[in-house]
């Protein structure tokens, strides 16, 4: 485009929350945007709170399930910024028109004297952040492209409302959003981003926060999509999200009535209680799986043995070298006490007795050990997302020194770091939380580089090219079997580590990326075990790590 996309945004209040907030800063920042309009919904037929009560009094009993859950949010779960505080909005340098729109029961129609003061605006889309649901005119003549709208949850399985809830009570393990050009089809429309979270199974308030949070990166990278590849591309780019049949067979939801809520009052203290459980008596011990043979990788995980740590420390995220005919595992040490992991070696001796050493260590988190080999030297990127930092270590002495060298990236959420050199390039494989406010296993972004210790990435020219919590987090080192590439990745639905996918990359260069599953490894050959999250392999073993729930007393 040879201008920037104007854009009009539709508010019930200028008092908004701060997940719309960051949404309209960072599009006001860009090279390709800017909010021109709020168009500000005003109350037809304003209620008391007597009418208010009498009206909504069937949703009682759903009122007193959101604000126990609000309340047990701040009490039960961890630390985050919430996307719901709400701060005013400084409108003195953009117009406000304000609307009193027909309505009926659900919906919302902009009269057509009011059509035309927004067309005057040339808008090229609106955004939808408040009204009902809309109908009319608005949605196809108001601006070039729309009204483009959030539906917080994925519509193939789930429309209606209300955002975030039915996935928690139901225990879905994940939870969709997608962002739509509104139709007359509710939550049906003309569908342009879509993205799936793990669900948060303990507590509706921060299900919501993650998916919310997720959502803020969606429109400003839509919007800058569009204003580079202009509007033809970008709808044909979108064509593969919406196919020609696209039938919806669930039922739709709705906030839960009083004699259905009481139900599901039942289901929510039943969760609540199991939450309490959970985190007052059970931790995740992590361990390691190891077995030797030619064979590799190997595929009878019921061969493998358990490598012993003891009960103060776990090990996860094994990596394997074999040098000097001895397999050496980096691994994750987290040690219970301080709350904090560090980067160790286990030497695999011939009696199968292990030495451990500590190799880097920090006053933040070290984990996911990936190493490489460049001009015959070993180097390491460990995760380092609670410093905020991509770095690279050297080997100066294999296998117990290492120097750190540089930040690779700063001012960065990413985890699982992974290299692999292919068609004479690096390609950096990492999972990045780009908002610093959602969960880490969401996305994924690839850079790649000529030489990988410089430090010069380039980005991918579809970041993310995964936004779904069931693939898109590495899992150990990308390989090559009989001329095809394969990615081992983490599936974080239902629990965190639930398995691990194997993808066969099947396009992969500077403007393109194309994977698909190939496999799903379950911890399904040890009872005991919940998950496991990272495998790897050489010519002459294969180890992979797995979790069970162990008391904290014991």
């Amino acid at each position: 485009m040879d201008r920037k996309i104007k854009v009009g945004i539709l508010v019930n209040s200028l008092q908004l929350e701060v997940w719309k907030d960051d949404i309209i800063k960072e599009i006001n920042a860009s090279s390709y945007a800017e909010v021109v309009l709020f168009i500000k919904r005003e109350e037809p037929n304003p209620l008391s709170k007597s009418e208010k009560f009498w009206k909504y009094r069937s949703n009682v009993v759903y009122k007193l399930i959101e604000n126990l859950d609000v309340f047990l949010s701040k009490k039960l779960t961890k630390k985050h910024v919430s996307a719901f505080i709400k701060k005013d909005y400084n409108s003195s340098e953009i117009p406000v028109i304000k609307v009193v729109p027909q309505t009926t029961k659900f919906r919302d129609i902009i009269i057509e004297d009011d059509i035309e003061k927004i067309k005057a605006y040339d808008l090229d889309i609106i955004i939808r952040f408040g009204f009902r649901i809309l109908k009319g005119e608005i949605l196809n003549s108001a601006s070039k492209h729309g009204v483009w709208s959030f539906h917080h949850g994925d519509n193939k399985v789930n429309r209606g409302g209300p955002p975030g809830f039915w996935e928690v009570i139901e225990g879905w393990k994940e939870t969709g959003c997608i962002m739509q050009k509104l139709s007359d089809d509710l939550d049906g429309g003309f569908v342009l981003y879509r993205t799936w979270v793990a669900t948060y199974k303990y507590n509706v308030r921060e299900n919501k926060n993650r998916i919310y949070w997720r959502a803020t990166k969606i429109i400003p990278r839509l919007l800058k999509e569009l204003y580079e590849e202009g509007a033809e591309t970008f709808y044909e780019n979108k064509k593969a999200l919406n196919p020609s049949h696209d039938f919806y067979t669930q039922k739709l939801y709705k906030a839960p009535r009083n004699w259905e809520a009481f139900i599901v009052l039942f289901k929510y203290l039943k969760i609540v209680i199991g939450q309490i459980i959970d985190v007052t008596f059970y931790k995740d011990q992590w361990s390691l799986f190891y077995k030797k043979g030619k064979n590799t990788p190997e595929t009878s995980f019921r061969r493998m043995k358990t490598i012993p740590t003891s009960k103060s420390v776990f090990w996860a995220d094994p990596f394997l070298v074999r040098k000097n005919n001895k397999d050496y595992i980096f691994v994750e040490e987290y040690t219970w006490s301080i709350n904090k992991g560090h980067i160790s070696v286990v030497e695999i001796q011939e009696n199968n007795t292990q030495k451990v050493t500590k190799i880097i260590d920090n006053d933040y988190h070290f984990s996911y050990p990936f190493i490489f080999e460049y001009d015959n030297e070993y180097y390491m990127i460990p995760e380092t997302a609670s410093n905020h930092t991509i770095e690279l270590y050297k080997c100066d002495d294999f296998p117990y020194k290492w120097s750190f060298q540089k930040n690779l990236f700063e001012n960065i959420v990413a985890v699982d770091t992974t290299l692999f050199y292919h068609n004479d390039l690096w390609w950096l494989f990492t999972s990045i939380d780009e908002t610093k406010k959602s969960t880490k296993h969401d996305e994924l972004f690839i850079y790649y580089a000529t030489n990988p210790i410089s430090g010069e990435w380039l980005p991918h020219k579809m970041n993310p090219v995964i936004s779904d919590a069931k693939v898109a987090r590495p899992a150990g080192n990308i390989f090559m079997s009989e001329g095809n590439i394969f990615r081992p990745s983490q599936n974080c639905t239902g629990v965190y580590g639930a398995s691990i996918n194997i993808n066969e990359i099947l396009v992969l260069s500077k403007t393109d990326y194309q994977e698909c599953l190939v496999d799903n490894l379950k911890p399904d050959w040890d009872k005991k075990l919940t998950g496991i999250h990272t495998i790897n392999f050489n010519d002459n073993a294969t180890v992979i790590d797995g979790f069970k729930k162990v008391s904290k007393f014991f």
